[in-house]
């Protein structure tokens, strides 16, 4: 009997891509021989998170992908037809590539990403380098996406400078969209705010995209107790550059 819907759709409507995701798991379970309760299902976003075992079997699936995506700590692969996606860590310490997983649909990528973040990367970066982290995270950030010094008033984009709150990455028009891909932060439909992200380990990334057509990105790195400052400061800095005119700073 064909389906009939009606309503707004619903994530559980599409069944080819949710059972795509169930046989990707499954072949990763049988490729790295996976124990059941390496696998965690993902209420909020859908999906599953694994704990990989790091056979040479999955490593030479993973890495025969000719599109390997790298973000802040992680890298993805996107698979067809219907767009899920494995993301992976990379190695981080004493923590080999891939030992940590999940699985998601293209559109839940931002939030699978987070949650590696925050649950798994972030307490391995903490336990390693404490009240070093924000260096280690700036370090490793503004050199995966080539970001070198320069002044707050410098012509020269992108370009990153010391505040006092943290570090600042001005961006131009021209790498935004490379950018956010790193962090894998989706462009948000209301540009006239500044917004956070938890990269883990109590670091947190403040986003603001302005309309100019110079300086369209600025993000603050910080520590979790200055988050509130960088959201200040971006919010001043989208009013003087027009874009958000009509907030007032948290």
């Amino acid at each position: 009997m064909e389906q009939v819907f009606s309503g707004p759709m619903r994530v559980d409507d599409f069944v080819h891509s949710r059972n795509d995701r169930l046989d990707l798991l499954e072949r990763l379970t049988a490729l790295d021989r996976l124990s059941l309760d390496a696998i965690t299902p993902a209420a909020v976003w859908g999906g599953f998170s694994i704990r990989l075992n790091g056979s040479a079997k999955f490593l030479s699936w993973w890495f025969a992908h000719p599109e390997i995506q790298q973000h802040a700590w992680l890298d993805s692969i996107e698979l067809r037809p219907y767009g899920t996606c494995l993301i992976l860590n990379r190695q981080i310490g004493a923590t080999p590539y891939g030992r940590y997983g999940a699985i998601c649909s293209w559109a839940d990528l931002p939030q699978a990403a987070e949650y590696l973040r925050q649950t798994y990367v972030g307490p391995v970066l903490w336990d390693s380098y404490r009240e070093g982290i924000l260096s280690v995270y700036t370090s490793e950030i503004t050199g995966a996406l080539a970001i070198p010094e320069a002044a707050l008033n410098s012509t020269q984009l992108p370009g990153r400078c010391t505040t006092k709150w943290g570090e600042l990455l001005r961006i131009d028009s021209a790498n935004v969209e490379r950018v956010l891909s790193y962090f894998v932060v989706a462009r948000p439909t209301d540009c006239e705010k500044p917004f956070l992200l938890n990269l883990g380990a109590n670091i947190f990334a403040g986003f603001a995209l302005s309309t100019a057509k110079d300086e369209a990105l600025r993000i603050g790195l910080c520590r979790n107790w200055h988050d509130d400052l960088v959201i200040k400061d971006l919010a001043r800095w989208l009013r003087t550059s027009g874009t958000g005119k009509n907030i007032s700073p948290r």
